[in-house]
């Protein structure tokens, strides 16, 4: 029952994940970005910050690519909540900016396009 009703209901609109030996599930419109940081990742959340064990690549394999993109080696961010992109960085729209390698520039572009188009 409990299964059928994630299913239903949660699954493909929230990352679960254990922080801090709880299980948390974050609907992906809450997580503005994602930053790898010493062996953890940092969840950037509108007002707050979390940590989680583990890599970048790790949760990005759980996250759906029409609405998070790698903008930078050590960054993710959610298409849903940028405001600004350029070649050299991305503002969020509660004021956050994230850089953008030169080497994913056109990647992030594109993802960014794609993502408005729809």
């Amino acid at each position: 029952m409990i299964l059928k009703n994630y299913h239903e209901h949660y699954q493909g609109s929230k990352l679960n994940l254990k922080l801090s030996g709880k299980h948390v599930m974050l609907a992906y419109d809450d997580i503005y970005a994602l930053e790898a940081t010493s062996h953890k990742v940092c969840i950037w959340l509108k007002d707050s910050q979390l940590a989680w064990n583990g890599t970048l690549s790790a949760i990005e394999q759980h996250l759906p690519s029409h609405l998070f993109c790698r903008c930078h080696n050590s960054f993710l961010v959610n298409l849903t909540h940028i405001q600004e992109l350029d070649r050299k960085e991305i503002k969020m729209d509660n004021g956050a900016r994230f850089p953008v390698s030169k080497r994913l520039y056109a990647t992030a572009l594109r993802q960014y396009f794609a993502y408005l188009k729809n």
